[in-house]
């Protein structure tokens, strides 16, 4: 009875049990294993508690399955199945821990005196239950770090048990998972401590053997590159942005616009599992919520929001009907104010009840003050990544992902039903480190590539000057033109790049080829694309993009990607229209922002490339060891004209007469070296922006780049440009202090 009695008590005094068996809390059963490897993990678990290989158990047989393995109904035949689903939970852990018997199971953390009390006093109905205490893993401002820092957490079926078994590790042990927490693991782990004990019958420490205790070695602190302060000032500014360019498609009168409803914002919400189905089936009469109830049961009598896909078709017939204007969207907003999700005044319930407020302006309030977060609409644009790098070392100074998720859900008391919801439920997938995984086509922030290999393969000259011909008809059909309507006149590299004319790059870069097939051209761009480490991993510590791991996959080529896009075996497929789409960051390019990055800071250094790190030092015991660059070898020499006319074209563009960028970087106190850049991927949705930039243009210091998809609109102009701009402003303190103090680094401990 002693697993009952501390389940009951815990429950009791409402304490954090720490469950990480993956079987849902409440019936129906379900298991909770997500992501790619679910299947996997649910086998190798299967195997740890003792179930039958290849036997295919539901939620349900499994836990009929291990009631009778560890006699449950014989030992406590009245138990409720939501008591006997705690117990087993406790008792899978102890069996997988059998081999180990003396090693302690953390059962709860955290816990109240009122707890400890029972315990103490108590202790013939708590035998071998004991009160300990342990440093814990918080992380402070997580959402600003959390795709970088990571998480720990226990050893599960996914690892290789017995190695770490065989490297001193303890099966009840935490071990970073993702993130830095990961890769320094090592470093940050320290060597446990052990002490021998004298136990009574009932498994009670009596005694502590004198002189037994050994006491543990800390782990080494790890000092990060990464600029506290400025991360969190990033994040805030790419957030601010998608929340201005969605209120501004919320309130725009512009006809060249399409109009972003209210009803648009909720139906996609609610989509988005932001709204508790369960607390509304929960809700009391002569509430909003117990008619969203009623509306959903009139649809679906069988509704079962205790399923995953219960909820999901529950929270998708809401949806349908805010889109149908069957649920209003006042409904919606007094739903999410009765579960706290949105506030307001005493009266606000009632006026909004009446109609007395706008509805559109409640929207618009509650994504200024941040209780609507873009991350919650789930609309374009909701979500970007910016990257800033310091050029002289390749040192991450700030890498923001959004949207981001709580590693601390994650760590200590692993949130099961959390970490499902982030996997299941969240269509904006935020698990994902979008700087270093996600890979976008750069469009125009790519051109400087393209007019380097015109340049130097001896097809133009700096001062060659190219008419603007709108329509590109040399290289097959569908023509590609220019996004310019009226054309610009003839221009030349630096002017193409600070216009981001289309039709100077189509026609340099067909000059490269000078033949039917074109190879030749994207031969020459590759080569160019692989000097700027577009095809080569960064060298960042923690993990990034498969493709660009697996280099050089994802080179724009005939011969190394054409049987990926086309299906083909004859790398003559490839067109001269496939090569002059490349040349303007379109076609097969799909890049990281953090692979942008560097090879933005190439560009500012002329050259001088470094593979990218998050690690300044580390400190321990024994000393300190400061981390040292990486340089990239570019392997190509490229001629000073050639840097001038490029970084000529870049200063245009944030204050030339053509510049792309002119109006939104004008009065801006620096000079800035900076490309903008649109980019088409899917057809029916907005374009993406993007901006890469080096400043200060005289003497770079750092490289940003900036990608936030699905964002291209009337009402804003070139959202991603806007972050860069602030970002630039902000690291150097050009709206407050004129110099830049030393960054203050992210300490993990």
């Amino acid at each position: 009875m002693v697993i009952l009695n501390l389940v009951n008590l815990l429950e009791k005094n409402n304490e954090d049990f720490i469950d990480n068996f993956p079987i849902t809390l409440e019936e129906p059963f379900e298991f909770t294993f997500a992501g790619e490897n679910a299947q996997r993990q649910r086998e190798l678990w299967k195997n740890e508690v003792n179930l039958s290989r290849g036997h295919n158990f539901t939620a349900d047989e499994t836990m009929e399955a291990l009631k009778e393995f560890f006699g449950i109904n014989n030992m406590y035949p009245a138990v409720s199945n939501h008591d006997a689903r705690r117990i087993i939970a406790l008792r899978t852990t102890i069996f997988r821990n059998r081999f180990m018997r003396f090693n302690p199971i953390t059962v709860s953390m955290d816990v109240s005196m009122d707890t400890v009390t029972v315990i103490e006093e108590e202790n013939e109905n708590f035998r071998g239950i004991f009160i300990n205490t342990e440093p814990l893993r918080y992380y402070p401002g997580y959402h600003y770090f959390s795709h970088i820092i990571g998480y720990i957490g226990p050893i599960t079926e996914s690892h290789d048990i017995q190695d770490l078994l065989a490297r001193g590790y303890r099966r009840t042990d935490l071990l970073g998972r993702t993130g830095l927490e990961s890769s320094f693991e090592d470093e940050l782990r320290g060597i446990n401590g052990q002490e021998t004990v004298v136990v009574n019958r009932v498994g009670r420490r009596v005694d502590v053997i004198e002189g037994s205790r050994v006491d543990p070695i800390p782990g080494s602190d790890v000092f990060l590159s990464v600029d506290k302060e400025f991360q969190m000032e990033v994040f805030d500014i790419l957030e601010n942005m998608l929340t201005e360019t969605i209120i501004n498609l919320l309130t725009t009168t512009d006809p060249r616009e399409t109009r972003l409803t209210v009803q648009d914002l909720l139906a996609s919400l609610t989509r988005a599992n932001n709204i508790c189905i369960r607390t509304i089936f929960q809700s009391e009469e002569d509430t909003a919520s117990y008619a969203v109830k009623q509306y959903v049961l009139s649809i679906d009598p069988e509704s079962d929001v205790n399923t995953i896909a219960g909820r999901h078709a529950a929270n998708a017939i809401i949806a349908d009907g805010i889109s149908a204007n069957t649920l209003t969207n006042s409904q919606i907003l007094l739903v999410m104010y009765e579960q706290g999700i949105i506030t307001g005044d005493d009266t606000f319930a009632g006026r909004l009840q009446a109609g007395g407020v706008s509805t559109l302006q409640v929207v618009v309030d509650r994504l200024r003050s941040g209780e609507i977060t873009p991350h919650m609409t789930n609309l374009d644009p909701s979500t970007g990544s910016v990257v800033v790098l310091d050029v002289n070392t390749g040192e991450v100074l700030a890498s923001v992902s959004y949207p981001s998720y709580d590693n601390n859900q994650l760590v200590n008391n692993f949130n099961n039903e959390y970490f499902t919801r982030l996997v299941q439920d969240d269509p904006t997938t935020p698990l994902i480190n979008r700087p270093f995984m996600e890979e976008r086509p750069p469009g125009s922030t790519f051109k400087m590539i393209s007019g380097i290999a015109a340049v130097e393969s001896g097809a133009i000259t700096t001062n060659t000057r190219i008419f603007d011909g709108t329509v590109f008809t040399r290289a097959g059909t569908p023509h590609p033109r220019c996004w310019h309507t009226g054309g610009q006149g003839h221009l030349n590299l630096a002017e193409a790049i600070a216009g981001s004319c289309n039709y100077f790059f189509f026609d340099a870069t067909f000059r490269i080829g000078n033949g039917p097939t074109g190879l030749h051209a994207i031969e020459t761009l590759n080569q160019y694309m692989r000097a700027f480490g577009l095809d080569s991993p960064t060298g960042i510590e923690i993990g990034e993009s498969f493709r660009v791991a697996q280099a050089p996959t994802n080179i724009s080529s005939p011969i190394l990607h054409d049987f990926a896009y086309r299906h083909a075996t004859n790398p003559r497929s490839w067109s001269d229209g496939d090569t002059i789409r490349t040349a303007i960051g379109q076609s097969l390019n799909n890049h990281t922002a953090a692979t942008m990055a560097r090879y933005t800071a190439g560009i500012a250094t002329r050259g001088e490339m470094f593979d990218l790190r998050f690690l300044r030092s580390i400190v321990s015991q024994d000393g300190v060891y400061h981390a040292e660059s990486v340089p990239f070898d570019m392997g190509v020499e490229i001629s000073d004209a050639t840097w001038d006319a490029t970084h000529h074209g870049m200063l245009l563009t944030t204050q030339g007469a053509i510049g792309t960028a002119r109006n939104i970087f004008s009065g801006f106190p620096m000079r800035v070296g900076g490309k903008t850049g649109t980019a088409e991927q899917i057809t029916w949705r907005r374009h993406h922006t993007s901006f890469n930039a080096f400043a200060p243009f005289d003497d770079p210091q750092i490289a940003v780049y900036v990608v936030i998809p699905f964002s291209d609109t009337v009402t804003t102009a070139s959202p991603a440009t806007q972050v860069g701009r602030d970002v630039i402003a902000a690291y150097f303190r050009l709206n407050s202090e004129p110099e830049r103090p030393l960054p203050a680094n992210v300490l993990l401990m």
